[in-house]
């Protein structure tokens, strides 16, 4: 790991950083609160039961988290033509869904962030999701691209809740998170 250099240092030095918002959406839970009352208590959110991928295939896992409601989106409400909400990957619903969720948990109206330098940068990775979409041609209807790849994931959050700063994407795998942590701070 190297060391930054005097100037960076200087300034993670004598500025202080608050994270004051949260949000998430989490496997067969509602809200944060309840994830976290499943988490302490031990309860197993995980699925057994799920049709993804056939048991066992390729050494895949048996279970998985479910997330539910990625159907339900207010397209209107966060400025997205319905012709693209019908494409948007789910990661982004829910990522736009999470975005306005911490703003309001940290107290941020977010009408008062529009036009600010607020910058967006989000850890991605793998996306299967698009290839669903092109796999059969008749459901393809031109918005695949802007709904599904992974490099737009910051860009839709920039551009609903009209932050000016640098947004981009991240992806370095498992890491991707703790990156993207580094790189807006």
């Amino acid at each position: 790991m190297m060391a930054p250099n005097a100037e960076c240092q200087k300034y993670y030095k004598d500025d202080d950083i608050v994270i004051s918002g949260i949000s998430g959406r989490f496997p067969n839970c509602e809200t944060f609160d309840e994830f976290k009352e499943k988490l302490f208590d031990g309860t197993d959110i995980l699925d057994k039961e799920q049709s993804r991928w056939p048991d066992g295939i390729c050494g895949a896992v048996t279970k998985i988290g479910v997330l539910s409601n990625l159907e339900k989106f207010d397209s209107t409400f966060f400025n997205v033509h319905p012709k693209l909400a019908e494409r948007l990957d789910p990661q982004i619903r829910a990522m736009l869904e999470s975005t306005y969720e911490a703003f309001v948990d940290a107290g941020v109206n977010p009408t008062s962030l529009r036009g600010s330098n607020t910058a967006v940068v989000v850890a991605t990775t793998n996306n299967d999701y698009a290839d669903w979409w092109s796999a059969e041609p008749t459901r393809v209807n031109g918005y695949e691209f802007l709904g599904c790849t992974r490099t737009m994931f910051p860009n839709r959050i920039s551009y609903s809740f009209d932050l000016k700063g640098p947004s981009y994407a991240v992806d370095s795998g498992s890491s991707g998170s703790l990156m993207a942590f580094e790189h807006a701070l």
